[in-house]
């Protein structure tokens, strides 16, 4: 295929987690074009040391930070980054800069040590050569130069352009064949229950006005007896497509509370047995439960079919 993508375990952030769906299918639209294959992996620990994601290409391989900033950037080697007035924060790191460079290295050394488990022939490959990238998760403006050194295998973008970005990466020092990406993949022990089930996102489409998600301000409840907290982070945990779901619910509630229904837009049905609760089904493997009341939505359960059946059994009668 094209373009794949793991997940096996959601990320701990909500911003991570919704920033990395934004970025596989951004890169899915880009890399469906393409014949060789493109893999995106995230939230995967190397050698004790978590990275936010990297991207493997037969030409290729990038580490991906993720940063929930936005506004004009300004790039230190040594000191700190600025986000408009924001320190960009480098998390034990002195900058981003910094930290990229360290799991660069991290990186570098785990693929080296185990470069025989994936590699068809034995050869020298200069791992040096993986780059690095910071992906703001809201619009930026970067006009500044970047050293020449670093400029060459170390880059700054936003969702806007990162996909294009990543497609473009390339070095003659770093080739593999499919076969061998596949080896990576299995070496770090992904399976098909790890992979992150996104699709691009469909051509714009003539919605009738009656047709469209009810503008109605909702206030989003999150009601203490509730075990939405602990079912999103179990959900998110999960990874593949009940991590997408946990996501996506996440984005809808948000949705909601700037004045969007779009749950109006999702399968669903009024639950009899627990009064004003609603089950919509989010994809194959991610339910939610909730209960609206007047202008008011409490997300209560998430899970996946057989989840929810069983909580509404043993909750028969809630109110």
């Amino acid at each position: 295929m094209p373009f794949e993508a793991y997940l096996p375990a959601g990320f701990s952030h909500n911003h991570e987690n919704l920033m990395f769906d934004v970025l596989a299918r951004s890169l899915e639209t880009v890399c469906t074009k393409r014949l060789e294959p493109h893999v995106l992996i995230g939230n995967m620990t190397f050698d004790g040391v978590g990275l936010d994601a990297i991207l493997l290409k037969p030409d290729a391989v990038c580490v991906i930070e993720l940063k929930n900033y936005g506004g004009m950037i300004h790039f230190s080697e040594n000191f700190e980054w600025f986000a408009d007035e924001v320190v960009v924060q480098g998390g034990g790191d002195g900058n981003p800069f910094q930290q990229t460079r360290r799991y660069k290295f991290t990186l570098m050394d785990y693929l080296r040590r185990r470069q025989s488990q994936f590699l068809r022939e034995q050869r020298e490959v200069n791992w040096y050569h993986i780059s690095g990238l910071v992906l703001f998760g809201k619009d930026i403006h970067f006009d500044e130069q970047l050293p020449p050194s670093i400029g060459r295998w170390f880059h700054i973008c936003d969702q806007r352009t990162v996909a294009q970005r990543l497609a473009a990466l390339h070095s003659r020092e770093l080739q593999f064949s499919p076969e061998e990406l596949a080896g990576i993949v299995r070496s770090l022990e992904l399976g098909p229950q790890h992979q992150y089930v996104g699709s691009a996102p469909q051509p714009a489409t003539f919605v009738p006005p009656d047709a469209q998600p009810a503008k109605l301000r909702f206030r989003i409840i999150y009601h203490r007896d509730s075990r939405f907290r602990e079912c999103q982070a179990r959900m998110r945990a999960a990874g593949g497509p009940r991590c997408q779901g946990a996501v996506q619910v996440l984005a809808m509630l948000n949705e909601a509370g700037r004045g969007v229904n779009a749950f109006a837009t999702l399968p669903c049905e009024r639950q009899q047995r627990i009064p004003n609760s609603t089950i919509y089904t989010i994809n194959q493997f991610c339910q939610l439960v909730a209960f609206a009341l007047e202008d008011s939505l409490y997300p209560w359960f998430l899970g996946d079919q057989e989840e929810v059946a069983q909580w509404i059994a043993a909750n028969e009668g809630l109110t």
